[in-house]
C-alpha cells in the first residue's frame, strides 16, 4: 500500500512539475514575442529617425545653397552693375584722366570680385594649407601692408604694441595673415560712424601660448555672441557690403592651427577679439634640443 500511495505522489509531483513547466515554456514564448515586436518596433523608429535626419541634412543643404545663391547674388549683382556703369562712363570719357579714374574704379570693383569669390573657394577647399614654422611679426607686418590703404582712406589711428623679439608658431604664414586682415577689417567697418576712431593691436606670448589681441572704440558686438558671429554668412552690414564670411573663414583658419578665437565688448567701449595660438620651439633651438640629449 505504501509503494502504491508513493507512486501516486510521485505522479503528482511530477504533473505539477509539468504544469509548470508548461506554463513557463508559454511565459517564455510570450516574452519572446513581446521582444520581437519590440525589437520590430525600435528597427522601424531607427529607420524612421535615419529617413528624418536624411530629410533633415537635405533640408539644410537645400537652405544653405539657398542662402549662398542669395549672398552670392547680392554680392556680385552690385559690383557687376557698377562695372557696367563705369563701362558705359568710359565710352564717353574724352579726358585723359576721367578715363584712368575710371579704369581705377574698374579695377577696384574686379578685385572685390576676386576677393569674394577667394572666400567662397575657402569652403569649398578646407584645410589644404602646408604648416611651417612662421614669425608672428611677419604675419603682421605682411597683413598690415593689405590694410594699410584702408586705415588711410577710413581715418582710423593704429595703436601698435609688438616686441622685437620673433614669435614662432607652427603654421600657413598666408592663411594667419587672413585672420589678421579679416579682424583689421572687421574693426574698420565697426568704426565707420566714429568719431575719433582708434584701433589697437597687441602681440606677445602668455604660458606658451601667442596671444594677439585687436581692439577698437567702435560699437562694440552687442548682444551677439562669437557662436552667432563666426556662423557663416551671419552679417550685421548692409546688403552688399559683405558675406558674412569673414569671421566663420577666421575662425576655421585658427582651429586648424590649434588655436582659439574670442570675442568681447571692450570695458568702455568696441570689440576686442583675441586671437590664441601654440608656440613652436623655433627651428635652431630645437636642433640644439636634439643634440644635448
Amino acid at each position: 500500500g505504501l509503494v502504491i500511495l508513493a507512486i501516486i505522489l510521485r505522479a503528482q509531483r511530477i504533473r505539477q512539475a509539468l504544469r509548470i513547466s508548461q506554463a513557463d515554456r508559454r511565459e517564455l514564448r510570450g516574452a519572446n514575442a513581446l521582444l520581437a515586436l519590440e525589437i520590430e518596433e525600435r528597427r522601424m523608429a531607427e529607420t524612421q529617425l535615419e529617413k528624418a535626419q536624411s530629410e533633415l541634412a537635405r533640408s539644410s543643404k537645400l537652405a544653405a545653397l539657398g542662402q549662398l545663391s542669395a549672398s552670392v547674388t547680392h554680392e556680385l549683382g552690385q559690383p557687376i552693375s557698377a562695372m557696367q556703369n563705369y563701362l558705359k562712363a568710359a565710352e564717353f570719357d574724352k579726358d585723359n584722366d576721367e578715363r584712368k579714374n575710371s579704369l581705377e574704379r574698374l579695377g577696384g570693383i574686379a578685385r572685390r570680385m576676386v576677393s569674394i569669390t577667394r572666400q567662397l573657394r575657402f569652403f569649398a577647399q578646407p584645410g589644404q594649407s602646408t604648416m611651417e614654422q612662421v614669425d608672428l611679426i611677419r604675419v603682421w607686418k605682411g597683413a598690415f601692408l593689405l590694410v594699410e590703404a584702408d586705415l588711410k582712406q577710413k581715418g582710423v589711428k593704429l595703436k601698435v604694441n609688438i616686441g622685437e623679439e620673433k614669435i614662432i608658431v607652427l603654421g600657413n604664414r598666408l592663411r594667419l595673415e587672413q585672420v589678421l586682415i579679416n579682424l583689421l577689417r572687421n574693426s574698420i567697418s565697426a568704426l565707420e560712424d566714429q568719431k575719433n576712431k582708434t584701433i589697437k593691436v597687441d602681440l606677445g606670448i602668455e604660458r606658451d601660448m601667442a596671444i594677439i589681441t585687436i581692439s577698437d572704440n567702435g560699437h562694440g558686438l552687442g548682444a551677439q555672441t562669437m557662436d552667432q558671429m563666426k556662423e557663416p554668412f551671419h552679417t550685421t552690414k548692409a546688403s552688399g557690403n559683405g558675406m558674412g564670411l569673414g569671421l566663420a573663414i577666421s575662425t576655421a583658419i585658427v582651429v586648424e592651427h590649434g588655436g582659439q578665437l574670442r570675442a568681447e565688448n571692450g570695458k568702455k567701449s568696441g570689440a576686442v577679439f583675441t586671437l590664441e595660438l601654440p608656440v613652436e620651439l623655433p627651428l635652431e633651438l630645437d636642433d640644439l634640443g636634439k643634440k644635448g640629449k
